[in-house]
């Protein structure tokens, strides 16, 4: 059926029935605006409301919400000696969402870091007192680090790294507080990662060292079967390799258990924190584990934890090479991926700043696609160009045949050739000798006048672009 006529509105629609602003018509606006332009009844100009306007008859327009901020937590591990242990928690205080992640890796044996795993968290929590702002748990890091240390040291000489990270996803802060090289990093989505953590190896701390060496340490590399010094410097007695650490108790008052704190904001458009123990960052680079992470950005947060560990123990050889029978060490990672607010507007592509750079790329993405498969001008452009570059002979024709050419063909390889013997133009005089012999073949033909000029266009061209094989200038 065709479509039904529309009907006027009754009266029309007039300036005066307009309550804001003049009618739009060419006869009520004022003298010298363009016919686009909406003017108030006072002659100023309307402004875009925003989320703190408020309307002419007291009503405030609706506030722009984001999506809120989310931790997605996932945690992979290859035992292998059982010295490592982790721990999470995800808990409420005053409204506020904190999620906590432990690792310790132990050596000496598992007693340290078993213990830490049952009882530290707990601790932790018990000294912020319910408080999670950033100066409380920073305190409460140092609390529990230095009980553990007392209880550890009353029960086995073994020893271990503690790592904590605490996120308040109400005030966007990472709390960190650590002991040893298990370490930290931030990877933001676009960037290079960032450690959050402070590496306690005699090897790479110089401050520690010499720290030590004030107390009368005794640093030395432990021998091997031959008496050579081999492995990492180490503290004596006891031979760890870490100035910080819970436990240790041959050590002595040379081992502190206070750990390294600091506070860093999460990156408005998001981050993913990974606290691993050193059978990651000693067999993979942190740009190596960015990398893997932001491969699988789209892909649940476990099985990104667990391409973690894979790489890792595929890159550092899960077990030593003394007939595969002697673990190296345990492997583990823990993932923290936040998102929320800005990022996840832009990816929905609506709502606020973040909405419209979605709708921004995905324009020119569109556009993309329709030059790619509709044969716009740029890209039909370059498949010309391409297809003037595949000139090739036919299989088991020489150079030779360029000699039939006409007097037209003979200049465009002379041409050729010139651009070939400049600097630069050997690719060029290449292209062109391969047309003028194209053409001699086609028999002074109408075809092998235009590849005799084609090729001295391209070696032209070859030329002004430089580079190119300098042989290929005799050859044209």
């Amino acid at each position: 059926r065709p479509p039904s006529p529309i009907k006027p509105l009754k009266g029309g629609l007039k300036g005066d029935n307009l309550p804001h602003c003049q009618s739009l018509k060419g006869e009520d606006r004022g003298p010298g605006r363009p016919p686009d332009k909406q003017v108030l009844r006072d002659g100023t100009d309307p402004l875009p409301l925003s989320s703190s306007d408020t309307c002419s008859e007291g009503v405030s327009p609706l506030p722009l919400l984001l999506p809120p901020w989310t931790c997605e937590c996932a945690e992979a591990q290859r035992d292998l000696k059982g010295e490592d242990c982790f721990d999470s928690r995800r808990l409420v205080w005053g409204g506020e969402e904190v999620v906590v992640m432990l690792v310790a890796d132990g050596h000496g044996g598992g007693e340290a870091s078993r213990h830490c795993r049952d009882h530290l968290l707990d601790c932790y929590l018990a000294s912020a007192a319910g408080d999670p702002s950033a100066p409380s748990l920073l305190r409460a890091g140092v609390a529990a680090c230095e009980r553990m240390h007392e209880e550890v040291v009353g029960m086995t000489t073994a020893g271990s790294t503690i790592t904590i990270v605490a996120l308040n996803l109400a005030r966007l802060e990472l709390s960190v507080c650590n002991l040893g090289d298990s370490e930290a990093w931030l990877v933001p989505r676009s960037g290079s990662p960032s450690r959050l953590t402070e590496d306690h190896r005699l090897d790479s701390s110089e401050p520690e060292r010499q720290r030590v060496r004030g107390m009368g340490g005794h640093l030395a590399h432990a021998k091997n079967r031959a008496g050579d010094p081999a492995g990492p410097l180490r503290l004596w007695p006891g031979g760890v390799a870490q100035a910080r650490s819970v436990g240790d108790a041959d050590v002595g008052r040379f081992i502190l258990p206070t750990p390294y704190v600091r506070t860093v904001p999460v990156p408005a458009a998001g981050c993913e924190v990974v606290v691993a123990s050193d059978g990651i960052w000693d067999a993979i680079y942190p740009s190596m584990v960015a990398a893997t992470l932001r491969g699988m950005r789209h892909q649940p947060a476990l099985l990104a934890a667990s391409a973690v560990v894979d790489r890792a123990v595929s890159q550092r050889h899960a077990y030593g090479c003394d007939g595969y029978l002697t673990p190296r060490d345990d492997t583990t990672c823990l993932l923290m991926r936040i998102s929320g607010g800005a990022t996840k507007a832009g990816r929905g592509g609506g709502g606020g700043g973040g909405g419209q750079a979605g709708g921004g790329q995905a324009k020119v993405v569109g556009r993309r696609h329709r030059r790619r498969h509709q044969g716009g001008g740029a890209a039909a452009a370059h498949r010309r160009r391409r297809a003037r570059r595949r000139v090739r002979l036919p299989h088991g024709q020489g150079l030779g045949g360029g000699g039939a050419a006409s007097p037209a063909e003979r200049g465009a390889l002379a041409r050729g050739g010139a651009a070939a013997s400049r600097p630069g133009g050997g690719s060029g005089g290449d292209a062109a000798g391969q047309g003028g012999a194209g053409g001699g073949v086609a028999r002074r033909g109408e075809r092998g006048a235009r590849a005799g000029r084609e090729g001295a266009q391209l070696g032209a061209h070859r030329h002004h672009q430089g580079g190119g094989r300098g042989g290929g200038g005799r050859r044209g």
